[in-house]
């Protein structure tokens, strides 16, 4: 078992340094890049259809 202050604080919800915090702190930082990977691939994707219906026209 580890003994010290770290591990001790490290188990805590509120402690910066606890898993879930980081992860919460990584996947808020990843959020904003991924929405806008998401809305350019809509907008390709829109592109795309409405050049295959000028096509059809």
């Amino acid at each position: 078992m580890g003994k010290g202050f770290t591990n001790f604080m490290s188990k805590k919800d509120f402690h910066p340094s606890a898993w879930r915090n980081v992860k919460k702190v990584w996947e808020a930082r990843q959020k904003p890049d991924m929405e806008l990977k998401r809305q350019e691939e809509l907008r390709v994707q829109y592109e795309k259809e409405q050049e295959m219906l000028q096509n059809k026209a």
